[in-house]
């Protein structure tokens, strides 16, 4: 009978060390996923509001827009871009605590935003310059290429930060920032 106690006090100690060991480790990964799924919470609304102003940036060469109106759209998307450059850093930062799924976004963010900051910059130098491209083909082009990398980015961050919100308890999660944009078009 000794011998029996002894095994169920063992075997309990032992259940009750392996709980404390479990959930100490699920805290830690739960902080970690808590702080990534902010992050990407805000990486969300940046791209959110940086494929807003690039869509419409897009639609003005449908219209006679002064060049000026032109220029404040590509400075807002210049600084929604930068905003996602530093929201990803922010990430780039966690990535080995992220799960493979929210690695991946963050391995996909790194690769659309690879000189995409440089190439917005670049267009709003060339329009400060030349405020007469404002409706040329080039110029144009350089738009619809920049507006096609930033709604991807912005999808695939929207489409990340959702899984998030799904794994992720309302608690910790219940602001989740506004609606994702629909996937571009082909031929943007």
């Amino acid at each position: 009978m000794n011998r029996l106690l002894s095994a169920n006090i063992f075997r309990n100690a032992a259940a009750a060390a392996f709980l404390v060991l479990l959930s100490t480790a699920c805290a830690a990964v739960t902080g970690d996923a808590e702080k990534i799924s902010q992050l990407l919470r805000q990486a969300k609304t940046d791209a959110v509001q940086t494929a807003n102003d690039a869509l419409q940036l897009e639609t003005y060469s449908m219209a006679n827009i002064p060049w000026q109106v032109h220029y404040y759209r590509l400075v807002a998307t210049g600084d929604g871009v930068n905003a996602l450059v530093k929201d990803w850093k922010q990430l780039q930062q966690l990535r080995d605590k992220a799960t493979p799924e929210q690695q991946a976004v963050i391995d996909q963010l790194g690769e659309l935003l690879n000189g995409l900051a440089i190439r917005v910059n670049a267009a709003r130098h060339y329009l400060a310059q030349n405020p007469n491209e404002v409706n040329m083909p080039t110029f144009h082009d350089q738009i619809r290429a920049n507006n096609t990398d930033i709604q991807n980015a912005s999808l695939a961050v929207c489409q990340c930060a959702s899984k998030a919100r799904q794994l992720l308890t309302a608690k910790v999660d219940k602001n989740s920032g506004p609606d994702c944009p629909a996937a571009p078009t082909k031929g943007r």
